[in-house]
């Protein structure tokens, strides 16, 4: 995922400093190939960014998961009966269900000890859905 967000980032600034010189090269003259190569970035770093933003929203779809990843934050670590109890929820396939997503997503991550807790992309997602509640808030 870090990987991805590079790769998006500079295809984004390099696309958009490059494509802000596009405009007379639009209304009729040739286009270079650093031009088309720039605008081709561009258009990859909005597809990937795209991708990466649906991704956390994905996570953030469900109230469970994102009770899991509150609960995750305020407390460090937790183990799976732990984040059960706290969530209130009887049958704990339902939290193994969304513990398994949020760790294939490669926001969670478990320890040898069984512990679960916060990836720095778990960090992210939790800034995102921050962001988002104060959005919604106001």
């Amino acid at each position: 995922a870090n990987s991805l967000w590079l790769l998006g980032m500079f295809g984004f600034t390099h696309g958009a400093h490059e494509w802000l010189v596009l405009g007379p090269l639009i209304e009729g003259e040739h286009l270079t190939f650093p031009q088309i190569f720039a605008a081709i970035a561009l258009a990859a770093a909005v597809v990937l960014l795209s991708f990466v933003f649906l991704h956390t929203l994905s996570s953030l779809a469900s109230p469970i998961r994102r009770n899991i990843l509150k609960l995750l934050f305020a407390r460090d670590h937790m183990r799976l009966m732990e984040i059960t109890r706290e969530l209130g929820i009887e049958d704990h396939t339902k939290v193994v269900f969304h513990l398994k997503i949020l760790k294939e997503w490669g926001i969670i991550e478990q320890d040898i000890e069984k512990y679960y807790s916060l990836t720095r992309e778990g960090m992210k997602t939790i800034d995102c859905l921050k962001t988002l509640e104060n959005f919604l808030a106001k």
